[in-house]
This record gives structure tokens, C-alpha cells and sequence, in this order.
């Protein structure tokens, strides 16, 4: 078998105890070395109770490896007399105790137990080399430790002795020695735990975290299993064999973090995180109520006569779609003011007209010239009366539209007598023509 590198036991030196007097960012730093220094601890006093189990079963499989009845029945091929040899080697103490010939094949197994194949023993290297070994196993009662030691000479041994201890009654020894919960990976994968679960193991174990897997060297990290949170560390285990084993410490948080600081932590959060979103919240405030003084301050603009002022906001929520009416308002606005202003231009021309020629015909009646001639004086009265008329038609007209923007009116379309029309208006501007000493003609077509 390959030789065991024994790893060595790392003494620990005694260190001072950590002040946690100060300010409450100095007491989280202390507190953190400590908690820092207690998993590490952890971590080491369960890799000498472990090199100590080792040791200990290697112990006791070297002894009964070099009994000398031992040898004899196995060179006489008496399988009852290692039978009997094996019984009386005090097997409570394992879950395996076996002994093999050279090539691995069982011989004698202790009552009660099942005996590990030659493809299980395999595992730890190969049987015909002579030398000591040990490993992890898989097994059908769960994963063992499991030593190996040679009967007879090293350099041609007559077979070996095999003996084991399962993980799950070996790991909860271990844990009485640190106070911590405890897992042993084997190629990556759990093979056993101290944690009691609904399940088998607990999910969260299963497999070695990837980050941890990879660094190479001891590993800190905070870890939560069946709901509770732990501070962890996680390291590789040297068994001699040329699987990947590696352990972890779960050392619970409420003990290497105090109640009074747990409760300091909360106390911070209850009174941070609403300070916070207080925070939080003035700001949206402010930027909302900024956006909405634009809003009014536009439409004060708008209601002071400036039908062109517009909101500028592009946002889709309440705000922006408020700004988007009240620019909708402002546009209808501004074309009602500008109808407005067209039809007042177009009624007072309309008006204007009319009077200038009543106007001018009452002139050239009150004028000298003009009272002598009877029938100069009906032509402007008729002038006169034409206009009135016309000025109640514009007048009419005004009505007319004031119902038709309330909608209260009907349009009726008919032909109209353009020639008529354009001559009517020619005869009521030439007497005005004709005083000035001006003619006007009209080229109209007939019918």
C-alpha cells in the first residue's frame, strides 16, 4: 500500500483575550478576530482528534497483525482459528475487523460485521505492497474510516488486517471535543455529518462547495443549514490515499456572535432602515413635487393669457400624462384664441364697410349740391337704407355663428345669385364714386 504522510498536528498557541471595549466598530473587529480564532481552533482540535482515531485503530490493527497465532493460523490456512482470534480482539471497539490474505480476499471477519470486498480494500492502494494505509471506504452501512495493516514481513506479507470505524459514530466523538457541528467530504461528495435533519443529510450538504473545493488551503465562510446560520471553515484532510477528503466546522452564530451584539445589530437596522427609506422617500417627494411646481406654474402661465406656454415632460407616469393634458389644453386654447382674433377681424370689417357708406351718403346729403336734386337724394337714401339692412344681415350673421359654436343651428345649402349679389354692392358704392368724379363698370354674365 502507499505509505501514510502523517500530517502534522498544529499546536496552538495560547493567544490573549480580545478586548471588545471601544467604540461599537471596534467591538465588531475584536469580535471578529475572536470568532475568527475560535473556528480556526475548531478546525485544528478536530484534525488531531482525528489523526488521534487514526491512530488509534492503526494501533490496534499493527497488534493484532503481529500476534504470533495470528500468523501461524494464517500460514496453515485455518480459517477457525482466525475466526476464534478475531472474536477475542475486543471487535466492539469496531465496525469492521477482517483479515485478508495477500491479494485482498477475506479470510475472517468478526461476528456481526460486513466484511469489506477486496474491490472496497482496493481503494486504499494495493494490498501486495506491504505497507500500512488508510483511508475512507464507501460501504454498505455508510462510509468508513478504514486502516490496513500488514501480517508478517513488509517486503512479502502473508496478508493483512483490516480494521474500520463508520463516519457517522466517529464524527459525533469528534464533535464532543469542539462544541461544533461537523462533515467530511469524500471526492467532493458528503459522507457524513453531524447535523440531525428531516432528511438523510441536510440538502444544503450534499456536495462541497465549489469555492471551497478549489482554494487549496483552509476556507471561512458563512454557511446556512436547516434554516440556521453558521460561521464555517472548511479544509482538506490528508488520509494517506489518493481520494480528496476534506472537513468542515459549523460553529453556530449565536454562539460566536454575543446576544448584546446581536441585538446592537438590530437595533442599528430598526433604526437605519427607516432612516433610510425616509430618505429615500424625501428625495422622490422632492423630485416629484419639483415636476409638479412645473406643471403649475405652466398652467398659471396659461391662464394668465400665454396659450403658448407648453409643459416640457417626456416620463410616462401621472405626472407626465398631466403635463400631456395640460399641453392638450393649452394647443385647443391657443386655436380658439386665434379663431377668436380672425373673427373679430373679419366681423368689424364687415361692420365698417357698411357704416363708411352710410356715412358717405349722409355727407353728400347734408352737402349743398346735392338737396336740389330730388332724385340724388332718394339714390342716397336708398344707399342709406341698403346698408342698415345690410349691417342687421352681418348683424344676424354674428347671431348666426354664436349658435352655430353652441350647436344650436342647422345649415341649409342653397344657390345663391352671385351677379346679383356683386351688383348690389356696386350700386350702393356708386354715388360715392360719382361725387369723387369716378365710374364704375361691371362685366357680369348674364342669367
Amino acid at each position: 500500500m502507499a505509505p501514510r504522510s502523517s500530517r502534522s498536528t498544529r499546536s496552538e498557541s495560547a493567544s490573549p483575550r480580545v478586548q471588545t471595549t471601544g467604540s461599537p466598530a471596534q467591538k465588531q473587529s475584536n469580535m471578529r478576530v475572536r470568532n475568527a480564532k475560535r473556528v480556526s481552533r475548531c478546525s485544528r482540535c478536530v484534525e488531531t482528534a482525528q489523526s488521534a482515531s487514526t491512530s488509534q485503530l492503526e494501533r490496534s490493527a499493527a497488534l493484532l497483525a503481529q500476534e504470533a497465532e495470528l500468523g501461524t493460523a494464517l500460514a496453515a490456512g485455518d480459517r477457525e482459528g482466525l475466526s476464534e482470534i478475531v472474536a477475542a480482539a475486543a471487535p466492539g471497539s469496531f465496525d469492521v475487523l477482517q483479515v485478508t490474505d495477500a491479494e485482498g480476499a477475506t479470510l475472517a471477519a468478526a461476528e456481526g460485521h460486513a466484511p469489506l470486498s477486496a474491490e472496497d480494500l482496493a481503494r486504499l492502494g494495493r494490498p501486495a505492497a506491504g505497507d500500512e494505509g488508510s483511508g475512507i471506504v464507501p460501504s454498505p452501512a455508510g462510509h468508513m474510516l478504514v486502516v490496513v495493516s500488514p501480517i508478517g514481513p513488509r517486503e512479502s506479507p502473508q496478508g493483512f488486517v483490516a480494521a474500520g470505524r463508520l463516519l457517522s459514530r466517529l464524527l459525533p466523538e469528534l464533535k464532543s471535543t469542539v462544541d461544533a457541528e461537523l462533515a467530511l467530504y469524500h471526492d467532493g461528495r458528503l459522507a457524513a455529518s453531524t447535523f440531525t435533519s428531516r432528511h438523510s443529510q441536510p440538502p444544503e450538504l450534499v456536495s462541497l462547495p465549489l469555492d471551497t473545493a478549489m482554494a487549496g488551503g483552509p476556507v471561512k465562510k458563512g454557511s446556512v443549514v436547516d434554516g440556521r446560520a453558521y460561521a464555517a471553515v472548511y479544509d482538506d484532510l490528508d488520509l494517506g490515499d489518493d481520494a480528496a477528503v476534506a472537513f468542515a466546522v459549523f460553529v453556530p452564530r449565536s454562539q460566536v456572535w454575543p446576544p448584546d451584539m446581536l441585538v446592537a445589530s438590530g437595533l442599528a437596522a430598526v433604526l437605519v432602515i427607516p432612516l433610510v427609506l425616509l430618505v429615500l422617500g424625501f428625495a422622490i417627494a422632492r423630485a416629484i413635487a419639483s415636476r409638479l411646481e412645473r406643471v403649475v406654474s405652466a398652467i398659471e402661465r396659461i391662464g394668465g393669457g400665454d396659450f403658448q406656454q407648453r409643459v416640457d415632460l417626456d416620463s410616462a407616469d401621472e405626472v407626465g400624462r398631466l403635463a400631456q393634458v395640460v399641453n392638450r389644453m393649452a394647443a385647443r386654447l391657443h386655436g380658439a384664441e386665434t379663431s377668436k382674433a380672425e373673427f373679430l377681424a373679419m366681423a368689424s370689417h364687415e361692420v365698417r364697410t357698411p357704416l363708411t357708406l352710410i356715412r358717405n351718403a349722409s355727407e353728400l346729403l347734408l352737402d349743398g349740391s346735392a338737396r336740389a336734386d330730388e332724385a340724388s337724394r332718394r339714390e342716397l337714401l336708398q344707399i342709406i337704407t341698403g346698408n342698415v339692412e345690410r349691417m342687421n344681415r352681418r348683424v344676424t350673421d354674428l347671431l348666426d355663428l354664436a349658435r352655430m359654436d353652441a350647436g344650436d343651428m342647422a345649415f341649409h345649402k342653397g344657390p345663391v345669385d352671385l351677379a346679383a349679389l356683386v351688383a348690389e354692392v356696386a350700386e350702393s358704392v356708386r354715388p360715392m364714386l360719382a361725387a369723387k368724379e369716378q365710374s364704375l363698370s361691371l362685366g357680369l354674365p348674364s342669367g
